[in-house]
């Protein structure tokens, strides 16, 4: 078993003309979460692409499994037998959110998208968050799913992987598609992207101040 994060189409395509696997087998949580032109090519090009689940089976998944590890154990004998295929992550780190990564030791994870990357994406800019990144955490969409009351809970976190038929879930956040290749959201709180604005303008400040030699100069009276 290999997995693939998430990437534009245009990547994913790319990596799968080289035959880089030496396979044609895809394993996808769900093809409804994957744009049509990849499963056009994936069609096209005559690859066998398996689901663990189909969207109306996502859309009740908790009265199928009303026990969050029901649901991963039946991952976890699901995949079983699809050992010799790429498995396509909707998570951005497809080594800590996704259960079928932490439970198969993958032979090769390839990831194009970081929470960094993310995190850019939403103040349109390219900047390295790697010592400076606000407090949160980022969490699993379905384990929200699974352990938190919707109707009446102020996340701080994080959210890396909500399906759209999701996106009314949540209020008071910034939203916006991972990639053009999955119908897949990450979710980012409003407090959370204040806080981040706050600390990138607090690090810029600490940089000019011990690394700058015109900042060392300067005096109150001098900025005045």
């Amino acid at each position: 078993m290999k997995a693939i994060g998430v990437a534009e189409n245009k990547v994913l395509i790319d990596i799968f003309k080289t035959n880089l696997f030496r396979t044609k087998k895809v394993l996808l949580f769900s093809r409804d979460l994957f744009s049509k032109e990849l499963l056009d090519f994936f069609k096209e090009n005559e690859f066998q692409v398996n689901e663990i689940f189909n969207i109306e089976d996502l859309k009740r998944i908790k009265k199928i499994y009303p026990n969050f590890l029901d649901l991963t154990g039946f991952i976890k004998d699901k995949i079983k037998s699809f050992s010799d295929s790429i498995y396509i992550s909707t998570s951005i780190d497809p080594l800590s959110s996704d259960i079928l990564s932490i439970v198969n030791n993958l032979e090769r994870v390839m990831i194009f998208k970081s929470m960094q990357d993310i995190i850019n994406k939403v103040f349109d800019f390219s900047y390295s968050f790697n010592y400076q990144l606000p407090i949160f955490k980022q969490v699993d969409f379905w384990y929200y799913y699974y352990h938190f009351d919707r109707s009446n809970f102020d996340f701080n976190f994080v959210i890396v992987n909500v399906p759209y038929f999701h996106r009314d879930l949540f209020k008071e956040v910034h939203m916006g598609l991972i990639a053009d290749s999955v119908l897949v959201y990450y979710c980012i709180p409003f407090n959370v992207v204040y806080k981040t604005i706050f600390d990138l303008l607090l690090s810029v400040m600490i940089k000019l101040r011990y690394n700058c030699p015109w900042d060392k100069e300067q005096t109150s009276f001098s900025i005045k």
